[in-house]
């Protein structure tokens, strides 16, 4: 078996003809026809049943086009590793990072980093997710980090981390007794929240707006630790992740999970198409790595990467 045997598979599968699968691995159909035929005599197996509209996978077809698959995409992930590893001089990458996750990514990152892409400089840019996302369109960004916002339409985003949303306050802002609020009161809550255009202030209104209903809006912020200042004045509640406030003080700060709908916190990992791609697709994977190990440690609070969460305070 060899690795364009199962290209030359693979193309037939997904295009359901051999024609248009020889024209788009471009040789010639008879050529395309005896390497497939070679393949379905080793593997003692036939791959393909004809019809009149061209081929379809029989059941072990349907089985080797998984492996193919995955096969093709590990060889395809050691040339990348082996040109990077090879290559000389350095290359610099632009990360943006949100506010809210920063202080737990960026030490781990940059170690991974420098064991994994040693020759890759990398520029960490924080801030909030409406900043990161004007600064990856105009290019100033290779890669960021982003909370998922409603009716997204990012090419190429990847959810790295889910994380259910918290209404966090202290004693004397009116909350529910227990572990949960329901969204339902959300319009008879001070808030403070970020600017419009960001995530989590925009996944909140959308709801309200969905029920007739709007924010109660003691003030807008977009930084993170004004609205803590804020939060612990007794302004408002906030809408967050518990990752955002691991580093808050918590004598007097009381929070519960928003149910009824629960509201999600979904990261993804988007990238600038212009930037360098091998280097920025290596620092994809570095990514889900090593956010998965904080994840696993316990540090990330409330943290799902396939995966139950840890709520750990």
């Amino acid at each position: 078996m060899e690795i364009r045997q199962l290209k030359y598979f693979l193309a037939v599968a997904h295009s359901g003809s051999f024609t248009a699968a020889a024209a788009r691995v471009g040789i010639a159909q008879p050529a395309l026809s005896t390497q497939v035929g070679k393949l379905e005599s080793e593997l003692g197996s036939m791959l393909f049943i004809r019809n009149f509209r061209g081929v379809d996978l029989t059941s072990a077809g349907k089985l080797l086009k998984t492996h193919a698959e995955q096969i093709l995409r590990q060889v395809e992930e050691a040339r990348n590793e082996l040109q990077l590893h090879t290559r000389t001089g350095t290359v610099e990458i632009t990360i943006g990072l949100p506010t809210l996750a920063s202080n737990l990514l960026v030490a781990p990152l940059l170690d991974e980093m420098r064991c994994r892409l040693p020759h890759v400089t990398v520029r960490i840019i924080e801030g909030m997710g409406a900043s990161l996302r004007t600064q990856l369109a105009s290019g100033r960004l290779d890669l960021a980090v982003v909370y998922e916002r409603p009716l997204d339409d990012l090419e190429a985003a990847e959810t790295i981390l889910e994380e259910d949303l918290y209404v966090i306050a202290t004693a004397n802002i009116s909350q529910p007794t227990g572990p949960d609020f329901p969204a339902r009161r959300l319009n008879d809550l001070p808030l403070v929240l970020s600017m419009s255009g960001n995530s989590h202030r925009d996944q909140i209104e959308a709801l309200l707006c969905a029920r007739g209903a709007r924010l109660n809006l003691q003030a807008e912020v977009d930084s993170i630790s004004g609205q803590r200042e804020l939060v612990l004045a007794g302004v408002g509640a906030t809408i967050l992740p518990l990752s955002g406030i691991r580093e808050w003080p918590q004598e007097n700060l009381r929070y519960a999970r928003l149910r009824d709908p629960d509201l999600v916190s979904r990261m993804l990992v988007v990238s600038n198409p212009h930037a360098a791609y091998l280097e920025v697709q290596q620092i994809r994977r570095v990514l889900k790595d090593v956010i998965a190990r904080i994840v696993e440690s316990g540090r990330w609070i409330g943290g799902r990467v396939n995966a139950e969460p840890v709520h750990v305070m």
